[in-house]
């Protein structure tokens, strides 16, 4: 399901949409006013800022080689841009 900068993934659908036992497995999301993470806009994040962020809360977070900050469990992903902007951010 796509809606302005966001898209819904389930693991049962057909090209009209979810079916009725479908459920959600992926969610990607672009910065937007309204969606936060640990009580900050998802877009004012810079990528060192949120890596320490997921380390002060518990998680594992990892630097790959294509420069997103990723966690494995539960899967989480942001990518950001040269200017450290962030493009989106994943989770499954």
């Amino acid at each position: 399901i796509l809606y302005l900068d966001l898209r819904l993934h389930f693991d049962r659908h057909t090209s009209d949409g979810p079916l009725p036992d479908g459920r959600l497995n992926w969610i990607v999301i672009r910065p937007r006013p309204d969606v936060r993470l640990f009580g900050k806009p998802l877009g004012e994040w810079a990528k060192f800022e949120v890596f320490s962020r997921f380390q002060a809360e518990g998680f594992a977070p990892e630097l790959p080689a294509n420069g997103d900050v990723e966690v494995r469990t539960p899967y989480m992903a942001m990518s950001f841009d040269e200017s450290d902007s962030l493009v989106w951010f994943e989770m499954a």
